[in-house]
């Protein structure tokens, strides 16, 4: 596990040494000044737990009240996406949805696929597989393009494939893909595809 440590470098010999957690003796700029109180704690490099600074603790153990059940936060809440409607150009409903990733994905799939639309889903990980589910929950057809789960897609492998499914499927069906899937990261794996 790496630990982050205060340290400033001795211009003469070239050496760090510990200068403890006193934010006025550190050169250490991984952090800014006034992050000092989280600077010798573990760095753990996954999506999660974060370590957050203690004022932000203290604020989040807050008594805060029930959004499904405050008029306060439902007039706040409708105001916020009218706004950000305004910001986004859109004359479009506008939602703001609460809660983990999957829950977006699961939107963007709901809204785009229809009974009977093809998709194409590029799965090289966990949750590029899981599109495949999603899209025959709401009644697409998948096409699935699997590659390695230890890298990212291979553009041209895929070129191959894609050439060669879609005309597949044109040829069959008269029609091509309505949407296609991909994960940019794979968080449990950390594998990245350059899209």
């Amino acid at each position: 596990m790496t630990f982050m440590k205060n340290t400033k470098t001795d211009s003469a010999s070239g050496s760090e040494t510990d200068s403890g957690t006193d934010p006025k003796t550190t050169s250490n700029n991984l952090f800014p000044e006034s992050c000092h109180l989280i600077r010798d704690v573990p760095l753990i490099m996954t999506p999660g737990p974060t370590q957050i600074r203690e004022n932000v603790r203290a604020a989040r153990s807050l008594i805060t009240t029930n959004p499904d059940l405050d008029d306060a936060f439902f007039d706040f809440y409708r105001e916020t996406c009218e706004r950000i409607a305004l910001l986004m150009n859109t004359k479009s409903k506008v939602l703001i949805l609460s809660g983990e990733g999957m829950i977006g994905l699961e939107a963007g799939c709901v809204s785009l696929i229809e009974p009977g639309d093809h998709v194409l889903v590029l799965d090289n990980g966990i949750f590029g597989a899981w599109f495949c589910d999603m899209a025959e929950i709401f009644g697409g057809i998948p096409t699935i393009y699997q590659d390695d789960r230890e890298r990212g897609i291979d553009p041209e492998r895929f070129r191959q494939f894609l050439e060669k499914a879609d005309a597949d499927l044109r040829r069959k069906t008269g029609r091509t893909f309505k949407c296609a899937t991909v994960v940019h990261c794979d968080t449990p794996t950390g594998v990245l595809n350059d899209v």
